[in-house]
């Protein structure tokens, strides 16, 4: 769906490297979300050597749940925007998000403890 919906990041992930955290400490230690994040940037969970996973580094595509959802596998979605609190801080984001055999849809992503872990999408030529 991300190389679908934006062609300039293409379709073979293999060539897709971390770019910037989306998620961030503050001085305070709170989380917070990249303020140069624009709606419609495509992001993703990359491993520790930057790479986005793929089969051959032991992420077989097949082990997703029934709802869906599986935070062991590699994913990427579409930023849409942020989500905030009554007081106006951010304290998540909306992404849009496809898993195998199910249409497209946004969905949130609260930040916890840990943050959460997507990164920009680099590509290499």
């Amino acid at each position: 769906m991300v190389g679908a919906l934006r062609p300039d990041v293409g379709v073979e992930t293999y060539k897709w490297t971390k770019g910037s955290d989306v998620v961030k400490k503050d001085q305070s230690g709170s989380w917070v979300l990249d303020p140069s994040l624009k709606p419609g940037t495509p992001i993703a969970t990359f491993m520790q050597n930057g790479r986005y996973p793929g089969e051959k580094d032991g992420y077989a595509m097949d082990r997703v749940r029934a709802d869906g959802a599986n935070n062991k596998l590699p994913h990427a979605a579409i930023f849409d925007s942020p989500i905030t609190d009554s007081k106006g801080k951010v304290i998540g984001m909306n992404v849009l998000e496809q898993y195998d055999g199910k249409a497209a849809a946004v969905a949130p992503r609260y930040f916890n403890s840990v943050g959460y872990p997507y990164s920009t999408i680099a590509t290499n030529p």
